[in-house]
């Protein structure tokens, strides 16, 4: 007898209304499911009264101005689980709660906890899908592991583009093998994302920070409305300390960054490989999920080069790149820093670090795609955080600090693997993903987009359904 997909619930947790519209609606419109929306924190009743779907969504806030309650330190300790990141990660790994006072941290952790509960008890989903970033995921899914309902992150790859996958929990490391394919079929993208990776016609998008007056000039516009709509908020009543940041803030960081790019020694780095050999480490963007959200215990990077510098035999250089994202987010005085440890040498952000990479003796990462690269090219590779990229055969995962030396030591002397290898471990970190859609949500998903979609929803009630069967 043919199942009822109405049956099956989906709950989108903490996204817009954009992403509602031109992705989930167009989900539930070709599938049949039933969908709701507890829509991202800063959206109010008094925003929702006039969208088109607005019957499918709740607000966190009736308004936004809300008082937050006490700190309740018992209900929020109840919910830290095996799985579940600690409150003061998940404040820690939110970009605007971070920034608040500790007690009015808490009470909005308190309140989240409280009424998301509230929510779910309410709308009884089979599934929520939620995303990594804020306090608000970490929290909706803590409660969802108490009241037992299914929890997934959604999750995008960008070697190849176009994949999307579902984690069980805040890392990475948590992807689900969900939709399934044949050997074959995994073994043909595997081969083909190798070769058009080592071919150099896959390349990994990264939005570039404004390096020179033209791009300052040409994004100045965008931010005089961010300007500009955050002082509206601000006069209006509708400024939300829990998801923006206040107009001075936005002014105070705009002016850091050109000031710091202004000031940016571009002499200290190096635009090339050096003949000697080096390890070669990438900075993350921060604040960012890959480092803050799933890699909590190795967030200060600083602290991390600090430790590679101690680790590092005197025959290697260790360069350190700036991310090409985030170059105007480091004073002159922050980068000196890193110039005084032993043997590190600064690498321009503006740099291929593909060039570098193809060289380096030992490629570190505590996460990212640097990390993935590296391991396509056979080479070795050290990662700090829980990181999929495990399943290739030149990667290996930080034990102990302390340890730090010897690891460094014993991948500096491993065998490159053979291609095969490579491709046997690329065929296991993509099983865990499927045709869905970009990562990209200033471009409206494809209908083809949407049909893979569609397809990843049903396999996630196939996986859900047959775990519930398991567990009974």
């Amino acid at each position: 007898m043919e199942r009822d997909i109405r049956t099956f619930h989906v709950l989108t947790m903490g996204m817009g209304f954009d992403l509602i519209d031109h992705l989930w609606a167009r989900v539930q419109s070709m599938s049949g499911f039933a969908f709701s929306h507890i829509l991202e924190p800063s959206i109010d009743q008094s925003m929702l009264a006039k969208h088109p779907h607005a019957a499918h969504c709740f607000c966190i806030r009736d308004n936004v101005q809300l008082k937050m309650p006490s700190p309740d330190k018992e209900i929020l300790a109840a919910l830290e689980q095996p799985g579940v990141p600690t409150i003061h990660n998940m404040i820690m790994g939110d970009r605007v709660i971070r920034t608040l006072d500790y007690t009015e941290a808490l009470g909005y952790a308190t309140f989240l906890a409280l009424r998301l509960e509230h929510l779910l008890l309410q709308i009884k989903p089979s599934v929520i899908i939620s995303g990594y970033d804020s306090l608000h995921s970490g929290i909706a899914m803590a409660v969802a592991r108490k009241l037992g309902i299914p929890w997934f992150s959604i999750t995008f790859t960008t070697i190849p583009q176009g994949l999307t996958g579902f984690c069980m929990g805040m890392t990475p490391d948590t992807g689900i093998s969900f939709r399934p394919v044949s050997l074959e079929v995994l073994r043909e993208l595997a081969e083909r994302t190798l070769s058009e990776f080592e071919s150099k016609r896959m390349v990994v998008f990264a939005y570039l920070s404004a390096n020179n007056v033209p791009m300052i000039i040409k994004r100045l516009p965008g931010h005089i409305r961010a300007f500009y709509m955050a002082t509206i908020r601000a006069i209006n009543g509708r400024f939300d300390k829990f998801t923006q940041y206040p107009v001075r803030r936005l002014v105070r960081e705009y002016f850091r960054k050109r000031l710091n790019l202004v000031f940016l020694p571009k002499h200290w780095f190096c635009d090339a490989p050096p003949a000697t050999p080096y390890l070669f480490i990438g900075l993350h963007m921060q604040p960012e999920s890959s480092i803050d959200v799933w890699a909590p215990f190795y967030s200060d990077q600083f602290h991390i080069i600090e430790a590679i510098a101690r680790s590092t035999p005197p025959t290697h250089q260790i360069l350190v790149k700036l991310h090409k994202s985030d170059a105007d987010n480091y004073s002159r005085k922050q980068l000196d820093r890193l110039r005084c440890l032993p043997g590190v040498r600064l690498v321009s952000p503006y740099a291929q670090s593909r060039m570098f990479i193809e060289k380096a003796s030992l490629v570190l990462a505590i996460q990212g795609n640097l990390a993935l690269e590296a391991a396509m090219l056979g080479r070795p590779v050290l990662v700090f955080g829980d990181t999929k990229f495990m399943e290739l055969p030149s990667v290996s995962r930080v034990n102990r600090l302390t340890e730090l030396p010897s690891q460094i030591r014993g991948k500096l002397t491993e065998q490159r693997p053979a291609r095969e290898e490579i491709i046997l471990g690329l065929m296991s970190y993509l099983n865990c993903y499927a045709p869905g859609c970009f990562n990209n949500w200033e471009i409206t998903p494809s209908s083809l987009e949407i049909n893979n979609m569609v397809e990843n929803i049903k396999a996630l009630r196939e996986y859900v359904e047959k775990s519930d069967q398991c567990a009974e």
